[in-house]
């Protein structure tokens, strides 16, 4: 079942005027999916290895509440004239859980996105009343991967918007996942003199991941809204081992021929190591380095968002990079 919210949004091009008044409808979409999953042995939820790590994004990621929802992707969007459907992943929030090795996997949830999208396009969700004639998928760190899942795909949606993502998953393997080792939390802050009941490091929790403040990376750091973060700290969901270990089993290339964009923050730290302009001369930065996979793009743009890291929309400057977005969807013939 997937309910209204998610890391993954969906604008919808069609009968809705921009500057409309905000309706909000939270409703489960029963769809029936089959996948290829990967069956791993038993892998024991204590030790050093935990079942699941904490997601900073969440269901509300792309409509923060804070500041009168002034850093909110959906209120951008609604402003530019799209509806948007947003999806709660398998796993999380309302939607259907299950084991967490070898249920919930990367590819069993591209096959629930493309189930809920082609239930879209075929008019069979009762309380979507409108008919759009674009759907533009927008995912945001998993969210994007799943996204980029749809190479599998290519004709089922008009466009793809991918922030907080590059091609590059060395920085997510070497860095991100070592840092969510949660188990060792606290032995591992109080190894670098930080004492993890102070209100500092709640603080610094709510704008990065754990691995950043336990390397420093984030000491001098002041592009992000504090308070902000700790709306997305309190609505943060769970990652399972199934879904790391299946992260990259998508097809690297596609036969796509939509536009696609590559939204990601400058200090960007799962997908570009906090320097996503760190390609020792080989590429104008780190994201555009996935034009590779996309060969038949009608177009295809990384925009790096500065002064800025993962969780893009928890940053000052949010309302700015979003609006690119939708001005570079337009451009590129899918403006509302």
């Amino acid at each position: 079942m997937a309910p209204l919210g998610g890391l993954i949004v969906l604008l919808l091009v069609g009968l809705v005027a921009a500057g409309i008044e905000r309706h909000y409808s939270n409703f489960t979409i029963p769809v029936s999916i089959a996948a290829r999953l990967g069956v791993f042995p038993d892998i024991p939820a204590e030790g050093n290895l935990e079942v699941t790590a904490f997601s900073q994004e969440s269901a509300y990621y792309w409509d923060l509440s804070y500041n009168d929802y002034q850093y909110s992707y959906t209120n951008v969007a609604l402003e530019y004239g799209y509806s948007t459907l947003a999806i709660d992943r398998l796993g999380i929030g309302e939607s259907s859980h299950g084991d967490p090795i070898n249920e919930i996997q990367a590819q069993l949830e591209v096959e629930a996105l493309n189930a809920i999208t082609t239930k879209l396009w075929k008019g069979e969700i009762p309380e979507i009343e409108h008919d759009y004639s674009k759907v533009i998928h927008v995912g945001h760190s998993f969210g994007s991967v799943q996204s980029s899942g749809f190479l599998l795909y290519p004709d089922n949606i008009d466009g793809l918007v991918l922030t907080g993502w590059s091609a590059d998953g060395n920085f997510f393997a070497s860095q991100t996942v070592p840092g969510w080792n949660l188990y060792s939390l606290q032995k591992l802050l109080s190894s670098v003199g930080i004492a993890a009941s102070t209100d500092l490091i709640w603080i610094d929790v709510t704008t990065t991941e754990v691995g950043n403040i336990i390397n420093g990376w984030n000491a001098t750091s002041s592009v992000s809204t504090t308070p902000a973060g700790v709306v997305t700290e309190n609505t943060k969901q769970p990652v399972t081992i199934g879904e790391i270990l299946t992260i990259g089993s998508t097809p690297a290339t596609t036969s796509f021929g939509g536009p696609v964009i590559v939204f990601t923050g400058e200090y960007d730290q799962p997908f570009c190591g906090l320097d996503c302009y760190a390609t020792r001369g080989v590429a104008a930065n780190i994201p555009v380095q996935a034009k590779s996979n996309f060969p038949n793009a009608a177009a295809f743009d990384a925009y790096i968002q500065p002064n800025t890291g993962h969780g893009i929309n928890a940053h000052f400057n949010s309302t700015a990079g979003n609006e690119y977005v939708q001005r570079w969807l337009a451009v590129h013939g899918l403006g509302a």
